[in-house]
């Protein structure tokens, strides 16, 4: 059950990322393996959804369902709105290819982002959002959407992005 992810010109949002998930408690399952349909950017077979956060090489980003968005059982597409961690001068910057995890209950997606310079300086304003375009290789059914940036040891799970959970979107019971 592969997912593609395709990345779209990104258009810039200025949002806030404070909560960022669903009031509901929901257990995340992160011992799922690693799947996508992009040929040669699996992890590892077995690797847990944290341990893939930083396999692309990038920087941490976390990710929310735009607010325009509108995702049922049905929806194959929809678009996120993807923030650095990080301190960048308010730019979140290029977004890298995901990791996408999934299993019957649930679809992690870990964004990342460019690295920065690290002989520079940066200032800490909230970073603006990039808006991408999320493709389905199939509807999304039952599952839940989770922000794999707020899984395990992440830095982003202490963050106002992370504080409500990693859940996106809470598919209904």
């Amino acid at each position: 059950m592969g997912l593609r992810l395709v990345l779209t010109t990104a258009a810039f949002v200025s949002v806030g990322v404070a909560g960022c998930g669903s009031d509901a408690a929901v257990q995340v399952d992160t011992s799922i393996e690693v799947q996508t349909s992009q040929p040669g950017t699996a992890a590892p077979s077995g690797l847990a959804a944290d341990e893939t956060a930083g396999a692309t090489g990038g920087e941490a980003a976390t990710w929310t369902i735009d607010p325009g968005a509108v995702v049922t059982a049905a929806t194959r597409s929809f678009s996120v709105l993807v923030t650095r961690l990080g301190c960048a001068d308010g730019v979140t910057g290029d977004v890298l290819e995901p990791v996408i995890v999934t299993d019957a209950n649930q679809v992690v997606i870990t964004l990342s982002v460019d690295p920065l310079d690290p002989t520079l300086d940066y200032t800490c304003p909230t970073n603006n959002a990039n808006s991408l375009l999320v493709h389905l290789d199939e509807p999304l059914g039952n599952r839940s959407l989770v922000d794999g940036a707020c899984l395990g040891e992440s830095p982003a799970r202490q963050t106002s992005a992370c504080e409500t959970g990693a859940v996106r979107f809470q598919a209904p019971s």
